[in-house]
Order: C-alpha cells, then structure tokens, then sequence
C-alpha cells in the first residue's frame, strides 16, 4: 500500500486559509481533502503532493488558494508523484546519499560534482543552505547531466526559468512517456506539449577591431531592476519591460533594436519571446588601440589630520596594492585584477579611518578594489592624532 505523504507542520492559520468544499477542481489548481496533504492539479487531470511545507512555500507565499474538496472527488484523480521543490533555490541531497544535486528546471537533479562546485553556484555557505529529503522522494525526481564546471548550471537562470509550478509540471509531463494504464507499456502517442513561455531575450554583439579585448559576459544586463543573463530566455510575465546594462569602459554603445525601442522599451505578450540586439564597438586609441585595452591605473591616498601636536606626514604613511609598496597620491599603472590594499603600522598614538573611494572597507586598515583595463580608480584613507 502507498504512503501518503503529509506537510509535517502546518500552522492553524493556513488551514483557516484554505477554501471550503464545493469549489471546483480544475488544472492548475490547488487541492486538498480531509487529511492535511496538499495536491497540484495537472494539465493531464493527475494530482502532485507536496511532500512538506518547505516544498509547497517555495512555490506559494500562503495556503489561501488550496481549495478542500471531498475524498471521493480526490481519491477519483489519479495520483501523479511528488510536486519538485522550485528549481534552483536551493541545493538538496537525499538521507542517506552524500551527493549534492541543484534542481532544474525539468525537475531533474544535477550532481554538483565537488564542494568548490557547489561553492561556485551557491556561496561559500552552500551546506547551510541544503535541503534533505527521504531518499524515496530524491529518487522521485528525474535526472540530468553531472555537473562538473562553470557555465553548466546556474542556480538563478532555472529558478527564473520556472516561474510557476505550472509550467515545470508541464515539462516534467513532457519528459515522461505515456504508459497505458491497464498493460503498463510505454505508448507512442504524443506527450503533452507545454505552452510556450513568456520570456526575452537579450543578444549582444562586442565589436573588438581596435585592438579592444571585451566580450558579452563582461558587460551586467537588466530587466527593470532585476540583473539577467544575456543570450538566455529570460521568463517574464506578460507586460511592458525596460532594459538597461552597465558602462563598458573602452566601448560605444549602440541604441537597442530588434523587439526593443531604442530606449530599451519591450512589450511581451502571454506565450511569446521578445528579442532585443546591442552592439558595443571598441574605441581607437593612438596608444593602447583602444582604451579597453588600457591597463587600470589605482592612486591611494592618505591623508593625516594632526590635531593633537602629531607631526606624521601623508607621504610618510605606509600604503601597500597587494604586497607592493605605494606613495599617497602617487598613481600605479597595475594589472587588472581584483586587489586588496593596505594601510601599513603607524606610530603610537595615530589611528586610521576605513579605506573610502573607490575601495571598499574590508576591515581596519583594509580595503578591496576591482580593476579592469581603461579605470583610472583612487582609494583614500584619512589617519588622526
């Protein structure tokens, strides 16, 4: 006999949310009987549990759209399996299987080959964020290709990718081949076939004939505010959008075209992909080629403020890029790269403020800056008797 599986906890208030007998039961919607179990209805009449609270949250912010209807009309829809914890949110593994996986958004796990993996996708605090499930309902989910490398799996394209459970049961549906019912053999008809998805597309162009060393993933694109991936579906509600990106020091930047105003306006409808082209061309330079290919120049500063009968100097201030020994106001011209700079040990009775301008504070007497070729960067520190 099949275990039923049951929200481990849900609060009073939910259940008071939840709607009362009589609604009526459609794809889509959310369902429950007598018992606390919640289903999802999908588009082929079958019902997916949630197997815990954590799972059914992930999707909905509250249980005021779960309707209750009676056990006979429940138990007359055949069960589907398990409904997925929404794709990339967070990594899971089973109880007794040590292998780390990421969600996509087929509902199919992805083994995260190796801690630095995991690391790479989801912070050096990754483990905090693991979800543990029975290993009966880790084998619920399909599976896909291992995970072994950058550029395979990021954790925030599947989760935009699956906005609604609607959509990701709809790809599961399509991953699994019909099975009549009475014989158990695999059928040749047609799978469902999901709608089409509401996204846009964001597709740069980096001209680099001037000697410039730029490429598209160099530059951060936007959706309104949201930051998104270029040359990747981008799911959106049905709606008006604008898009923007960040300078790219080096570059001119065209107006955007394709689906896209010239201000990067877009109007997408249900169903449909929008898709918006700029070009970034490098600049010529007489001495670098173009300034993209300029190296970064960084000045520290420090400047002391004696008010108490304190005679240090700002030139006589240790100040150090890394391991290298800087003068204030004295500009470097350094590789790019990402650096720490640092204050060095003062007399007695001096201190120093937090490093300001374009570093940012790191702890006392540290600071972190990034470089990249065409900045001309200055970091300051202010120092007291």
């Amino acid at each position: 006999m099949k275990k039923t599986l049951i929200f481990a906890v849900i609060s009073v208030f939910s259940l008071l949310a939840i709607q009362p007998v009589g609604a009526t039961v459609q794809y889509g919607a959310l369902v429950k009987g007598s018992s606390p179990t919640v289903y999802f209805i999908t588009s082929d009449n079958h019902r997916l549990a949630f197997n815990d609270e954590k799972t059914f949250r992930s999707w909905y912010p509250d249980f005021s759209s779960v309707v209750q209807i009676p056990d006979g009309t429940l138990g007359d829809i055949p069960f589907g399996g398990l409904a997925p914890l929404r794709p990339g949110i967070q990594p899971i593994k089973g109880a007794t299987d040590n292998r780390v996986y990421a969600i996509d958004r087929d509902g199919k796990l992805r083994w995260l080959t190796s801690g630095p993996i995991a690391s790479m996708i989801y912070g050096a605090d990754w483990a905090g964020k693991l979800v543990v499930v029975s290993d009966t309902t880790l084998a619920a989910y399909g599976r896909g290709s291992d995970v072994t490398g950058p550029g395979q799996y990021w954790w925030k394209v599947e989760r935009d990718a699956s906005p609604n459970l609607t959509e990701v049961s709809y790809r599961m549906a399509a991953a699994k081949p019909p099975i009549n019912a009475d014989s158990g053999v695999v059928l040749a008809s047609a799978v469902v076939t999901p709608p089409p998805p509401t996204r846009i597309i964001i597709i740069p162009t980096v001209i680099n004939d001037n000697g410039g060393g730029g490429k598209e993933g160099d530059i951060k694109y936007f959706i309104d505010a949201e930051p998104v991936m270029p040359q990747a579906g981008n799911n959106v509600l049905p709606g008006t959008y604008t898009l923007y990106h960040e300078d790219f020091p080096g570059y001119t930047m065209s107006g955007w075209s394709g689906d896209c105003t010239a201000d990067g306006v877009v109007t997408v409808p249900a169903n449909e992909t929008r898709a918006c082209f700029i070009t970034f061309d490098d600049i010529p330079d007489n001495l670098y080629g173009s300034r993209a290919n300029r190296p970064p120049l960084l000045t520290l500063y420090s400047y002391v403020e004696n008010r108490h009968g304190g005679h240090l100097q700002d030139q006589d201030v240790p100040l150090f890029i890394g391991s290298m020994q800087v003068m204030s106001g004295v500009e470097s011209t350094i590789n790019a790269a990402d650096y720490t700079v640092y204050l060095g040990s003062l007399p007695a009775g001096y201190s120093a403020s937090l490093w300001g301008g374009d570093c940012a504070p790191h702890e006392p007497k540290v600071g972190t800056v990034a470089l990249r070729n065409g900045d001309q960067k200055v970091c300051t520190i202010t120092i007291h008797d």
